[in-house]
């Protein structure tokens, strides 16, 4: 492995970090996340980065109120038929092509 090369996975005392599809997800035990919750809280929250919580039976996922809320929306988006094409088009789309703020107004007062 040279300088540039992430490692399959990297233990630190005995919180474990693994690279899952080039993403980095901090797993801490119950226990120790008993110890640190607002640690690991406004961790998750500064770094938007998911902490993997392993139990003894399952394993649960902390993240940031504000990714939950982006997960949540992404997937309403993606539950009405013809919007994420209709976002790619509305993001291929030039802003000379674009209604301006003062073509809207006119379109809604008729």
């Amino acid at each position: 492995m040279n300088a540039f090369e992430a490692p399959e996975s990297l233990q630190i005392g005995c919180t474990i970090v693994v690279n899952l599809r080039d993403s980095y997800m901090k797993i801490v035990t119950v226990t120790e996340a008993k110890e640190q919750i607002d640690e690991l809280v406004n961790d998750t929250n500064d770094n938007h980065q998911p902490i993997l919580l392993s139990g003894t039976k399952k394993n649960a996922i902390l993240i940031a109120e504000e990714d939950w809320n982006s997960i949540q929306e992404t997937l309403y988006l993606y539950s009405i038929p013809g919007m994420v094409d209709s976002i790619i088009e509305g993001g291929n789309t030039s802003i000379e092509d674009c209604v301006d703020e003062a073509g809207i107004r006119a379109i809604l007062n008729g």
